[in-house]
């Protein structure tokens, strides 16, 4: 079974998951980190191996790291992982895909993704996640997603066009999580019930969310709205368009106006799913 998102042809979606390759700077400078906790709550506290599948440039490995863990990280492009092995040049950073993961049978305490599992194909993602898992190891899926609840979030995401891609793809088209959110409302109607095809070696997923501020200034800010998929793959001009509409709104927003900083609130959700001993 396919992860495109609903609408989404497969020919769109490899070009959307190709796109990050040419914003490498914007991603690694401005893309928010992973809450301590939920990666706590994600990986066994007896883990030990962590693999970080499709790691990008290695946000989520530095919480692994910094948790003690020994991080394998696999990223297919060459410039998200080249800068990977720029800011973590001790951690061991392999090319490869979900698809084909080039570590050995049983190595891993716990496979984490971090925004990256609605890239996959899930028919061979599975299979090889399976495969390099220790009996009783973890997979955990990690999305960090803007939040919404915040009146100003949600006039941002307004001002960005997300209701545009959302018509042409037939799915919300913003940070990473929304096509996973919307993927897993059309099957089931609610995010958290959403399961992975995991098959009978492993047991059943649990959910958890946490919550945190990732504080920026503004040229932060549009920088990661433009290391979005869809913003990359826009014509520059529309792009630069669409940030300076952005800034207008923040300079008068009730909730913005006359700040230098932006405490940008997220929601991280979290699945985690146990293969059995």
């Amino acid at each position: 079974m396919s992860t495109t998102p609903p609408g989404m042809p497969d020919e769109d979606k490899q070009r959307h998951g190709r796109s990050f390759d040419d914003a490498v700077q914007l991603y690694e400078r401005a893309r928010p980190t992973y809450p301590a906790d939920a990666v706590a709550w994600l990986v066994p506290p007896t883990a030990h191996e962590v693999l970080d599948l499709a790691a990008g440039t290695g946000k989520l490995t530095r919480v692994l790291l910094a948790a003690g863990h020994t991080v394998t990280a696999v990223e297919p492009l060459d410039g998200m992982r080249t800068e990977l092995s720029r800011q973590l040049p001790r951690v061991r950073a392999l090319a490869g895909t979900a698809e084909r993961i080039p570590v050995p049978d049983a190595s891993q305490d716990a496979v984490l993704v971090g925004q990256a599992w609605h890239w996959f194909d899930e028919s061979a993602a599975v299979p090889e996640v399976t495969r390099v898992l220790r009996p009783g190891g973890a997979l955990g899926l990690v999305w960090n997603d803007m939040d919404s609840a915040a009146p100003w979030v949600e006039r941002l995401r307004e001002v960005t066009g997300e209701a545009a891609a959302a018509t042409r793809y037939g799915v919300d088209a913003g940070y990473g999580t929304v096509p996973w959110v919307a993927h897993m409302r059309e099957r089931t109607g609610e995010p958290d019930t959403w399961r992975p095809p995991l098959g009978p070696e492993f047991g059943e997923p649990e959910w958890a969310t946490f919550r945190h501020v990732h504080s920026q200034d503004l040229d932060t800010l549009l920088a990661g709205l433009s290391s979005r998929s869809y913003m990359i793959l826009l014509p520059e001009a529309e792009r630069e368009a669409i940030l300076g509409r952005v800034a207008e709104m923040l300079r008068t927003h009730p909730d913005t106006a006359g700040r230098d900083t932006y405490e940008l609130p997220y929601v991280t959700r979290c699945m985690r799913a146990l293969k059995h001993p």
